[in-house]
């Protein structure tokens, strides 16, 4: 429903997904998809606050790089997007600043993705050089 002309008619089945599983970010994250489309930038940024917050609990169970280092980022990235499109600059600048923060050093300008590829998973992205 995200690209149909009526994003709007899956409101009522995303809110079935915020809060089903308390510490998964992406379920707090997908209604955002929904809601950016509608215009709902506050709620953008409250499910994306949600999302950065259970996401916060992963990184320290399973560490930064991994299959799920994009998916934070992203969450971040519609944080920041809600937030400038709502008029909260404050808290866009705080997310920008959490979103560097939250891409592994290591992964600057890599060419790996943080995430199995082929028949062998990379935890570590290659030199550039």
């Amino acid at each position: 429903m995200e690209m149909s002309p009526t994003p709007e008619a899956a409101l009522t089945v995303a809110d079935r997904l915020r809060g089903a599983v308390p510490d998964a970010g992406h379920l707090h994250h997908m209604p955002s998809h929904l809601e950016v489309l509608c215009g709902d930038y506050r709620r953008v940024v409250s499910d994306n606050t949600l999302a950065v917050a259970a996401d916060e609990k992963y990184l320290r169970r399973a560490g930064a790089m991994n299959f799920y280092t994009l998916y934070r980022a992203h969450n971040h990235h519609f944080r920041i997007y809600g937030a400038m499109f709502a008029g909260q600059s404050e808290i866009a600048l705080d997310a920008a600043a959490r979103l560097e923060a939250a891409v592994p050093g290591n992964c600057s300008g890599c060419r790996a993705r943080p995430w199995p590829t082929g028949s062998r998973a990379s935890s570590r992205c290659a030199s550039t050089s």
